[in-house]
């Protein structure tokens, strides 16, 4: 079974509620109430990063596409925007350890911490691509 939705929305914050209930279609099919609330974390924090970073200084037209996939054993998510690129793996090294009070990075914590897989790459030189990766299988054992 594989099932891809898609949606695309201008970069405002005030879209988050379309986004994530766009999201709930996905729910009955991951069969996994954990991965679920793990996926739309991540997509939450994703999105938010996107328009608030990404796309700091760059109309609110701008688009924001979002992909999300689930298969049989996973749960895909790509978050598409057209910001400057940066290396979010470097960037992410360098966050002090994880503190309530921390200034900046905690919904790149966030999206780390409950992803299996995480990745940032830059494509046809004016798209970036943040891919978050859930693997169901871990998740339905984490639960029993």
């Amino acid at each position: 079974m594989l099932r891809k939705i898609s949606l695309c929305v201008s970069s405002d914050l005030h879209n988050l509620a379309v986004v994530l209930s766009w999201f709930e279609v996905l729910k009955p099919l991951l069969g996994n109430e954990m991965a679920w609330q793990q996926g739309r974390i991540a997509l939450a924090e994703g999105f938010t990063n996107a328009v608030r970073h990404a796309h700091r200084g760059l109309p609110p037209e701008t688009p924001i596409l979002l992909v999300a996939q689930v298969g049989a054993d996973e749960l895909v998510l790509e978050i598409w925007d057209q910001g400057q690129f940066f290396d979010l793996e470097r960037f992410v090294s360098q966050l002090p350890p994880s503190s309530r009070d921390a200034e900046g990075g905690r919904g790149l914590r966030l999206i780390y911490e409950v992803a299996d897989q995480v990745d940032y790459r830059r494509f046809y030189g004016d798209s970036n691509r943040l891919r978050i990766v859930k693997q169901l299988q871990s998740s339905q054992m984490s639960l029993s």
